[in-house]
């Protein structure tokens, strides 16, 4: 999701943030989000199994 996010960067959207497309951000955000959520779900589920 990340490669296809960074790809979606150099297409040419209606709605642009800081010269770069809105649905790419977003999905990049998500991604972001997503690989934190994930990063603490394995953390918090390796105290508990010690």
């Amino acid at each position: 999701m990340i490669i296809a996010a960074a790809l979606m960067m150099r297409l040419e959207a209606g709605w642009q943030v800081g010269g770069y497309p809105a649905s790419a951000l977003a999905f990049l955000s998500m991604v972001g989000v997503a690989g934190f959520v994930l990063a603490g779900r394995v953390t918090v589920s390796d105290r508990f199994d010690e």
